[in-house]
């Protein structure tokens, strides 16, 4: 679901809701020196879990990956629950 646009170490990102509403997925949006590039937020056996891979420039999937890692767990509830009021999009861009 989604998405919704937010900023992740000075760049814009695009935040999507997965459907199990514990988990993001964050893909970089058009123009930002990032792309392409994605990380996924998860949650296994209770433990948050960030991943991210892409081709990007580092410094700013670094910049954004500091920011994601710090979310707090009802932070990362507000960007779902924001998320599934986004208009939706058939995929991530």
């Amino acid at each position: 679901m989604g998405p919704l646009t937010k900023t992740y170490g000075a760049t814009e990102w695009l935040v999507y809701a997965c459907s199990d509403a514990k988990s993001i997925v964050v893909v970089t949006a058009a123009g930002n020196p990032g792309l392409p590039f994605y990380f996924m937020l998860y949650s296994q056996g209770g433990v948050r879990k960030l991943f991210g891979e892409g081709t990007g420039q580092k410094s700013v999937t670094d910049a954004a990956y500091k920011e994601l890692a710090g979310l707090t767990e009802p932070e990362i509830a507000s960007l779902i629950s924001l998320a599934k009021l986004a208009p939706k999009a058939n995929s991530p861009r």
